[in-house]
């Protein structure tokens, strides 16, 4: 059974269902949200709207996920550096390849991903 609203959520409720919510992000969380939103295929203004959605339809969901996401975060991309050194020595060990085509090589497909 759901809880009768008060009057005043019915007047906000009724206000907003006509007003368009916007946020401003740093230049770090939009190019995050803008790689996350590649990756799943979708547009980053829908990630954001399920996001939103999803904790007002969880809002049981701890508040310190978010710093557990970002620790993660930082952890691949230490992982990613390291990859990107390690591919960079064995290749560039074996004499296959110049050790700036190694290099280049591993920035393209390690480094340049959004910080």
């Amino acid at each position: 059974m759901r809880k009768k609203r008060p009057q005043e959520a019915d007047d906000a409720l009724a206000k907003a269902s006509s007003d368009t919510i916007s946020i401003r992000l740093d230049s770090d969380e939009l190019a995050l949200l803008v790689h996350v939103a590649s990756v799943l295929k979708k547009s980053p203004g829908n990630l954001a709207k399920e996001w939103v959605q999803e904790r007002l339809a969880n809002p049981e969901v701890p508040q310190g996920w978010q710093d557990e996401v970002r620790l993660l975060h930082r952890q691949m991309q230490v992982i990613r550096r390291d990859l990107a050194l390690g591919f960079q020595i064995a290749v560039s060990a074996t004499g296959s390849v110049t050790p700036e085509d190694a290099r280049a090589w591993a920035d393209k497909n390690f480094r340049d991903q959004p910080q």
